[in-house]
């Protein structure tokens, strides 16, 4: 099957705010292969390293650098994430300003409420659309 990047694709955005989405997308796809390729390859080396050959293991506690590298390792990770994604965030959905809504919807249990700011009707500026007979 080809993959077809033209249209209805993921990979193909239609706006700003789903290109940002994308850039984000690929920066997680990367960091997530390259932590996964580095785990991977810990956990080989430690395999074939510490492989039983009739000697006591390290005590946890020994390898205090080893423990210090990776919690530094992954809070850098989680600022790498972090950052981009509160720009992305911003893109997507900025914030509003000190305009009025144009159209205010409340939704109510049975029923919705509609209201126009500035509406000039001289019945109001509400509508309310619901259930008009018993279902």
């Amino acid at each position: 099957m080809v993959l077809n990047l033209e249209i209805g694709s993921v990979f193909s955005p239609a706006s700003p705010m789903a290109e940002a989405t994308l850039r984000l997308l690929f920066l997680l796809l990367v960091l997530g292969t390259g932590v996964l390729v580095v785990v991977a390859a810990i956990v080989v080396i430690s395999a074939i390293r510490f492989r039983d050959r009739g000697r006591e293991l390290p005590e946890a506690g020994e390898r205090r650098k080893a423990e210090v590298l990776w919690i530094l390792g992954a809070a850098v990770l989680l600022l790498v994430v972090l950052v981009p994604t509160v720009q992305t965030m911003r893109i997507v959905d900025p914030p509003a300003g000190a305009r009025a809504p144009d159209l205010i919807v409340i939704g109510h249990q049975f029923w919705w409420e509609v209201r126009y700011p500035r509406s000039t009707s001289r019945r109001g500026p509400r509508c309310s659309c619901g259930l008009s007979r018993r279902t």
